[in-house]
């Protein structure tokens, strides 16, 4: 049987004007867009996906203990300055993940969701899909690499808005 392997990539464009009151995080995503929106930088990440008959996992890996969201779950992401594209910078960190050359992986869009963070502010996430032939992962920086479903992602402590972006994305309560 033929294994079908795909990356589904998020970009998400932060916006540093929304102003929260209060302590505690919250994290709203919407399917629609919010009004007042201001991008000042951009974060990309990628959902991984394989696929073998109707069993889909993705890959998460978990951070390393002194880096930012430390031992929280990820899934592949990269930050980029204004001005710079974030379709490119994914491509390259998706390929360098895979063990791919660079410029052989091309991200196809496929959905848009809105997040307002009290802490992290207001950005978009723009999901984006790659269809691969072959799974290699090599990147000694995270503590560990697990494949799993989308709904047994949700168990794991994931980063910031990732919960509600697979919820929404895989159609989970």
């Amino acid at each position: 049987m033929a294994k079908n392997y795909c990356v589904f990539v998020v970009i998400a464009y932060y916006f540093s004007q929304f102003k929260t009151e209060g302590g505690s995080m919250s994290i709203q995503v919407f399917t629609e867009e919010p009004p007042s929106f201001f991008s000042e930088s951009t974060k990309g990440s990628c959902f991984l996906e394989i696929e073998r008959g109707k069993r889909r996992k993705i890959l998460l890996m978990h951070r390393l203990r002194h880096k930012g969201a430390g031992d929280q779950w990820c899934t592949p992401a990269r930050k980029v300055s204004k001005g710079e594209s974030i379709r490119p910078a994914l491509e390259h960190k998706v390929a360098d993940i895979l063990g791919s050359k660079e410029g052989s992986v091309r991200i196809e869009r496929v959905r848009t969701v809105y997040v307002v963070s009290t802490s992290l502010g207001c950005f978009e996430h723009k999901l984006y899909r790659l269809r691969l032939r072959r799974q290699v992962i090599q990147n000694p920086d995270y503590q560990a690499y697990e494949w799993v479903t989308p709904r047994q992602a949700l168990s794991k402590n994931l980063v910031d808005e990732l919960a509600e972006c697979i919820k929404i994305f895989y159609k989970l309560s």
